[in-house]
């Protein structure tokens, strides 16, 4: 994987997500008066914020679901759609999109949207024009899993012997558990963990942006010995 076009490969087994979010009470199935915001996590919360976002979820999908079929020329029975529970998925012949909301991780009181692309069946497909149209202000995150636990330490030390271009811009724990890669100017940030890299546009921008950034810095880590993508 030392060149980018090598480096495209690695979209087969990757999501691009981007979310949205706000507080719960803004959700159209929110009743005031009825209802209130949850104080906490919980099972029970969960349920009730994918409820009231439900039909956030159903617009926002409907929506994409009409964009993917006029833009890529399907045909009804090539497309395949559900929507149930503030969760829906549109499944096409060159990928899967999928809608959903859900509570706020980080506030219980929130809600997020996210709305992702993957299941590609050619890696090619995220970067034609069609394709980088239609999700341009859906997705501005590069999810790739791993089938086996990642060793960051051996990336770290790999990267710090053969990428002088990047050694200078690691930032890493003591123990080497995670790694962030900013390069001033580059479009794109990484955040590397032992289950899944997370390639982000740095400063906003277009999608093109951060499907070009990622391949190039797949590449990178490829020629200095550091590949993030392992054998299934």
């Amino acid at each position: 994987m030392d060149t980018e076009a090598d480096a495209m490969r690695a979209f087969l087994g990757a999501s691009l997500r981007g979310c949205e979010g706000g507080r719960v009470r803004r959700l159209q199935g929110f009743v005031k008066g009825a209802h209130f915001e949850p104080e906490a996590h919980s099972a029970n919360a969960a349920t009730f914020v994918r409820k009231a976002g439900s039909a956030e979820v159903a617009e926002r999908a409907e929506a994409l679901y009409e964009r993917i079929r006029r833009s890529f020329a399907y045909k009804r029975r090539q497309l395949v759609y559900s929507c149930e529970g503030g969760s829906a998925v549109i499944k096409a012949p060159d990928f899967e999109a999928a809608v959903h909301v859900g509570q706020d991780p980080e506030d219980a009181r929130s809600y997020r949207i996210v709305t992702e692309a993957g299941g590609f069946r050619c890696p090619e497909v995220v970067a034609e024009p069609t394709f980088i149209e239609v999700f341009r202000y859906h997705c501005d995150t590069v999810v790739i899993g791993f089938p086996q636990s990642l060793d960051i330490a051996a990336r770290i030390d790999a990267l710090e012997d053969g990428a002088p271009q990047l050694a200078a811009y690691l930032d890493y724990p003591p123990d080497a558990s995670s790694l962030t890669v900013r390069v001033p100017g580059a479009p794109v940030r990484l955040e590397l963990r032992p289950d899944h890299a997370a390639f982000t546009l740095a400063d906003g921008g277009d999608l093109r942006l951060l499907i070009d950034g990622t391949a190039r810095l797949l590449a990178e880590f490829g020629r200095a010995g550091a590949g993030l993508v392992l054998p299934g």
